[in-house]
């Protein structure tokens, strides 16, 4: 089947509810996107600029989140169109669907690189869609408080469970946990990610005039000195002084 074959077959089987998990309104996937996902489609350079003419059309974009949110993989070449329907979207609240595919095939700190370089080189329309962005794309890090024991930190993983991708084991009544190797890679992701952030904020809020958009991220950056990390302490002594908090 073409791309717009594969299309035209998901908006019949949508419009006729015909899901593998009938009535499960978060996970629902037409048939042909398990078709797909089955038969290990693997796509064409022409498929994948169709895909990528997709992400960028309000209705047909929809089907290519849903579509790849159960296959295994991602083309490379769809990462950043992916991104950027995201960033793009009309409704804020629905970004997730287009982060979520990216985070679990290239990882959390490629997502969060990738918006910060269209954080940088955008306008400021673009910035603030970046930052809508960003409420998608929080820390994989969780503290787990036991009942028997000192808290700690790790993190989750999503794992295919014949129907779509979850973090929580059933069976186990708990949550699938990377492994240390992965949890020491997600803390130096994490902690590089907020210092570089805050730096990129401060930086752009020290070169910004509008009011609106220094406001936008005002309101995202700490108030006392203490909170910034010790790469950033002279940059925030600028800010602090410049944003009228000291």
């Amino acid at each position: 089947m073409t791309v717009p074959e594969i299309y035209n077959k998901w908006k019949e089987q949508w419009r006729n509810g015909e899901f593998r998990q009938p009535g499960y309104v978060l996970n629902r996937y037409p048939e042909i996107a398990y078709h797909i996902r089955e038969s290990k489609r693997v796509w064409s350079e022409q498929d994948i600029q169709i895909f990528t003419d997709y992400l960028g059309d309000k209705e047909k974009k929809r089907f290519v989140a849903n579509l790849f949110a159960i296959q295994e993989q991602i083309p490379e070449e769809l990462f950043e169109p992916f991104i950027d329907a995201s960033i793009y979207d009309t409704d804020p609240s629905s970004n997730q669907d287009y982060l979520n595919p990216c985070i679990r095939v290239f990882g959390f700190a490629r997502v969060i690189e990738m918006l910060d370089f269209r954080f940088l080189h955008g306008d400021d329309e673009t910035k603030k869609r970046v930052k809508w962005a960003y409420y998608w794309v929080r820390s994989p890090l969780v503290t787990i408080v036991p009942n028997d024991g000192p808290e700690r930190v790790t993190a989750f993983k999503e794992k295919w469970n014949g129907f779509y991708y979850e973090t929580y084991n059933m069976k186990t009544r708990s949550n699938y946990e990377v492994s240390e190797a992965e949890l020491a890679e997600y803390k130096r992701a994490v902690k590089q990610t907020l210092i570089r952030r805050k730096r990129m904020w401060m930086e752009e809020f020290l070169r910004n005039t509008d009011e609106e958009a220094r406001k936008n991220i005002k309101a995202s950056l700490p108030t006392e000195l203490s909170a910034f990390s010790e790469e950033n302490q002279e940059l925030a002594k600028k800010y602090l002084k410049e944003s009228g908090q000291v």
